[in-house]
């Protein structure tokens, strides 16, 4: 068996020139001892330093399992040492401190990122994989997104301690920090957003001039704090407008370039979210073209010097189950339509569990990798390769 897949992958490997060219996988979750399937897709890499990995929907259980392989397979074999997640910038960053001080991987993984993600089994394997390395871990949303808020909490309250500034600001942002943890929606309408913003602003001075050494990441903190508490407020105000919902595509873009290009500079860097962030050009896909939505990943490769060293990766399946996490609901997939990439990988897989389809731009076709739902348009111009498996199994809340 395992000679008929080597012999399949050569086979996608070296397909005619007119031809889209895939490559078989041998196996979709860390259990497998070997990167060997996975060779084709490194070859791609050369002078990559950032790899998006998306996800149709948060509730792709097979997908969360085969990135977390990949994640292990890029930091083995190719040295990425940064992972980033679509979860709240302060929570990553206060994870990546209690990381880097000896605590336990898979709970501060768990405590920062969104209950999507770490409410699940399937992020197991991701956890493992950090728990044998020690990769930097960070975050682009501007949300609060921990389940553990108090390690940022108290982070912030006694930031001043040793320095020279006022510690008034610094203890304000953490008491509202808490309240809003506490009491949710209610805290919200409780606090001061414009008092709350006037001191992110001023914390981030006060800490610049003090010369302290990780002063850009905590104005990077505050300033999400910050954001966040005004996109909730005007939700709640009903006064949240087009612009203010794009904002978050914005924001998070900003965050992107400031980890990938200032904060981890010359690092090699993996990015973790869901595809409709993190892909190019939207506009070039029927269904998901909105007027003057730019999606972050357009924003963030627009806004860079670099253009060239990012490869952006996107799943799908062909068939199986996926989740419905707010619903909780399980979903069937149906088979995969003649003419589209999921239908066209699945008949050269063989007895492969899956396949990578490395994509062309300027060529129109069909795929469901977002929302999987069949949508038409020039995936190659938004994405560099969509990994196809053959089943899709929904995740399972612990």
């Amino acid at each position: 068996m395992r000679v008929l897949l080597c012999l399949v992958a050569l086979f996608f490997i070296f397909a005619p020139a007119n031809a889209r060219n895939y490559a078989a996988l041998d196996c979709l979750d860390i259990e497998c001892n070997h990167f060997s399937d996975l060779e084709a897709l490194g070859d791609q890499l050369s002078g990559k330093r950032i790899v998006f990995l998306g996800e149709a929907t948060h509730g792709d259980g097979t997908t969360l399992k085969l990135k977390a392989r990949i994640v292990k397979y890029l930091h083995e074999r190719h040295g990425y040492d940064v992972l980033l997640f679509e979860s709240g910038a302060a929570d990553m960053f206060a994870a990546n401190h209690r990381i880097a001080n000896g605590e336990n991987v898979d709970l501060a993984l768990r405590d920062a990122l969104f209950p999507i993600w770490a409410a699940t089994n399937e992020i197991d394997d991701l956890g493992t994989v950090l728990a044998a390395t020690r990769m930097d871990l960070g975050g682009f949303d501007m949300q609060l997104s921990g389940a553990r808020p108090q390690v940022l909490i108290m982070k912030i309250f006694h930031l001043a301690d040793d320095l020279d500034i006022d510690p008034d600001p610094f203890r304000r942002i953490a008491s509202g920090v808490a309240l809003i943890r506490q009491e949710g929606r209610q805290g919200l309408v409780e606090l001061d957003a414009p008092r709350f913003a006037a001191d992110a602003a001023s914390a981030c001075q006060l800490l610049r001039t003090s010369d302290k050494s990780d002063a850009d990441v905590w104005c990077y903190v505050f300033e999400n704090l910050s954001y966040s508490v005004d996109y909730f407020k005007k939700i709640i105000d009903g006064g949240l407008s087009d612009t203010d919902f794009l904002k978050r595509e914005e924001l998070m873009a900003s965050n992107l370039q400031f980890l990938t290009d200032r904060y981890y500079k010359d690092r090699k860097v993996i990015v973790w979210g869901a595809t409709s962030h993190l892909m190019g050009d939207r506009q070039l896909l029927d269904e998901f073209a909105i007027d003057h939505f730019e999606s972050a990943g357009e924003q963030y490769v627009r806004s860079r010097d670099s253009k060239h060293d990012l490869y952006r990766i996107a799943f799908s399946a062909s068939g199986g189950v996926y989740g419905r996490i707010f619903a909780g609901e399980e979903v069937p997939l149906a088979d995969a339509e003649p003419g589209t990439i999921e239908f066209e990988a699945t008949s050269k897989m063989q007895d492969a569990p899956g396949a990578i389809v490395f994509l062309t731009p300027g060529e129109r076709t069909t795929s469901r990798a977002l929302g999987h739902r069949p949508t038409s348009g020039d995936w190659g111009s938004a994405l560099d390769a969509i990994i196809v498996m053959k089943e899709m199994s929904p995740t399972t809340m612990r």
